[in-house]
């Protein structure tokens, strides 16, 4: 082994070292390329689930975004 762990004082002297990070938050849902690819299948919930892997088959459109903006997707 190497040896014994670092102390806590040492821990917190290497943590002033480290680079800081920002975490951001997530833009607002861009709904337009959902939309493309609708359009692209013609309104065919059953084709869209099986092209874009959606764990679910919506009804319509709202169910459609609905879906996209929850993440269900395989």
């Amino acid at each position: 082994m190497s040896g014994a762990p670092p102390s806590e004082a040492d821990l917190q002297a290497k943590a002033g070292g480290l680079k800081k990070a920002e975490t951001k938050e997530g833009g607002e849902f861009d709904e337009k390329s959902y939309k493309a690819a609708w359009d692209a299948a013609g309104g065919d919930c059953a084709k869209l689930t099986e092209t874009l892997g959606l764990t679910e088959t919506p009804k319509d459109y709202d169910g459609f975004i609905a879906l996209c903006k929850a993440g269900k997707f395989k």
